[in-house]
């Protein structure tokens, strides 16, 4: 799990983007932020232009519509979820995390 992994005490994401190009990139998970007990509006603000797409997931304590109102100032595309919560996921996206 990129957050809870760590190399000199920095995520791996972290750690990577450190090291390499900023054409290094990934899709950002909130949901894996929060539940690695990191700042996902935080992660976004440290690392623009790293997070060119976000992966939404109810649950996690995720403030989904903190997560929302950043996605736009960093030019971060929602994406859907997977598994079961892909309707809900859809409707996040649409709705700014109003849905949850």
């Amino acid at each position: 799990q990129e957050f809870r992994i760590r190399f000199g005490g920095k995520a791996v994401c972290e750690w990577l983007f450190e090291r390499f190009s900023p054409l290094v990139r990934h899709e950002f998970d909130p949901g894996w932020c929060s539940a690695a007990g990191e700042d996902p509006v935080r992660w976004l603000k440290e690392h623009p232009g790293r997070n060119p797409t976000v992966h939404v997931m109810p649950g996690y304590g995720t403030d989904w519509p903190a997560v929302f109102a950043e996605l736009p100032r960093q030019g971060t595309d929602c994406r859907e979820a997977d598994g079961a919560s892909r309707q809900a996921g859809r409707s996040a996206c649409r709705a700014g995390a109003r849905a949850w």
